[in-house]
């Protein structure tokens, strides 16, 4: 059995978007559950940075070699928390999102959106109405 998780602020995910991620999860024999997620507009082992104890800027994550160019980094994601979908016994198993078989399935960035504010509500508006769908 198959369980999908869909956040109600996260409203331009398509059907297809939902039918792939489950045809997904569905047809990989290890994977325990799935998530959704968008490539990263920032990089932890280019510019994204935190402060040391000591109050120093450092990177967030560092690599054995300098990464001069942000293209040249690991690709990371964002996770968009628009779908998730799990196997039923894995769902019962762990109150983790993220295991070590997870798969993930890239959804694009115009689809990514998670309503947190007023900015992100605007941006959905804007989109919807550029697709010719509404809310």
């Amino acid at each position: 059995m198959t369980m999908v998780d869909i956040d109600a602020t996260s409203p331009l995910r398509t059907i297809h978007d939902l039918q792939i991620a489950v045809e997904m999860l569905e047809g990989h024999p290890i994977a325990g559950n799935l998530i959704t997620a968008m490539p990263a507009r920032r990089s932890p082992y280019f510019n994204l940075v935190e402060l040391s104890p000591e109050g120093f800027v450092i990177l967030s994550k560092m690599l054995d070699k300098d990464i001069v160019r942000r293209q040249d980094a690991p690709r990371c994601f964002d996770m968009n928390a628009s779908i998730y979908v799990w196997k039923r016994d894995c769902f019962f198993q762990s109150q983790r999102v993220l295991l070590p078989n997870t798969i993930l399935y890239e959804m694009p960035e115009e689809r990514s959106i998670d309503i947190d504010s007023d900015l992100d509500f605007d941006f959905v508006t804007f989109l919807s109405q550029k697709r010719g769908g509404l809310l």
